[in-house]
């Protein structure tokens, strides 16, 4: 899926990853719950060595049209 359906995914609550980010050491992005986080809604990602790091998107990732839903 794109950038665009893989955003919705994330507001939807999935948890959400690129095809050759390292599926083995469970990386994936998701969306801080809104009512956890009053200002504004952060995008964290979750890494091998870290279970809550913000993450930012680059243009790869924006024009990306690799994105999966976590199962």
């Amino acid at each position: 899926m794109n950038f665009g359906e893989a955003l919705e995914r994330l507001k939807g609550g999935d948890k959400i990853f690129r095809e050759g980010w390292d599926l083995d050491k469970i990386m994936y992005i998701y969306l801080l719950n809104v009512a956890q986080q009053p200002v504004i809604p952060i995008i964290f990602s979750k890494t091998n060595y870290s279970n809550k790091v913000p993450w930012m998107a680059n243009h790869q990732d924006i024009l990306g049209e690799d994105w999966e839903v976590v199962q």
